[in-house]
């Protein structure tokens, strides 16, 4: 596993091999108004039910003036609405990579020295709104969960077959929901830093799974970031399937680890920056 992986990965959670092709869309009627769009995507997030679910991950990035690609399997928990973890099984590790949160706090983990032996972590109430909360805030913006503290920063358009959702902060764009408007899922989500988009997060191939409800078999994000290079990561789910949740499961899943013997580095994220923990 090459340590420029980490790279990709940290900047894909941070802010999911190309995909198959756009499909094509029909035109439908978009909402009127900003609060009639949030109470059309509030009612499609109560739909989902708990869940598991697993699949693969696919990563493809320049290094050295040479493309590689990595691929890797994944565990995912999600406990409606703020409740998720996700391993993913890097390095002969099942749980080389750990992204999770809960209603307070986020973490990312990456266990194996290969990709760097780090823990980062932070509580939601300390984080700029530019700052996207690794892995786990751009999974829970996949799962359609949009939170509005300053309804004043938000704006309503529409764009041939989608509403946009625009979120500004200080006057720039800091991110852009793209609404299919006949099913009203989200397709894509572009996140932007200091006026440009930085990371393009698309979901794909909706379906039914257990419960009923509309979920993206796909997830593709493409980075920006990196060297002026496009990285791609591209996440494909096998199975979905319900999942109950005791106050045990909970506890062991959805509770930040606090056993961090072992990590060389841990990080504790704060207004936008990172600050390493001297041992």
């Amino acid at each position: 596993m090459r340590t420029k992986l980490l790279s990709v990965v940290v900047l894909v959670f941070i802010a999911g091999c190309v995909g198959p092709e756009a499909e094509k869309l029909a035109i439908c009627t978009g909402r009127a108004t900003l609060q009639d769009s949030l109470a059309s995507l509030d009612s499609n997030t109560a739909q989902i039910k708990p869940f598991r679910a697993n699949g693969q991950c696919f990563a493809t990035y320049n290094e050295d003036g040479k493309k590689h690609k990595e691929e890797f399997s994944f565990k995912l928990w999600f406990n409606p609405p703020n409740e998720l973890r996700f391993f993913g099984d890097v390095a002969f590790n099942a749980r080389g990579l750990d992204i999770g949160c809960n209603e307070t706090e986020f973490w990312f983990a990456a266990k194996p020295k290969e990709l760097g032996n780090s823990f980062w972590w932070g509580k939601w109430s300390e984080q700029k709104n530019t700052f996207a909360g690794f892995g786990s805030k751009m999974l829970l913006d996949s799962l359609c969960k949009i939170t509005i503290a300053n309804p004043q920063d938000w704006s309503l358009s529409n764009e041939g077959p989608f509403d946009i959702l625009s979120e500004q902060s200080q006057g720039k764009i800091v991110k852009k929901f793209y609404i299919y408007c006949c099913d009203y899922r989200i397709r894509k989500i572009e996140y932007f830093n200091e006026g440009n988009v930085s990371a393009v997060l698309e979901m794909r191939d909706y379906r039914k799974i257990f419960d009923g409800s509309l979920f993206p078999s796909e997830l593709m994000l493409r980075d920006f970031n990196y060297e002026g290079k496009e990285s791609l990561i591209r996440i494909v789910f096998g199975t979905v399937k319900g999942y109950g949740y005791t106050s045990q499961k909970r506890t062991a899943y959805f509770e930040r680890p606090t056993d961090l013997n072992g990590f060389e580095h841990i990080y504790r994220a704060a207004n936008g920056g990172l600050n390493e923990k001297q041992k």
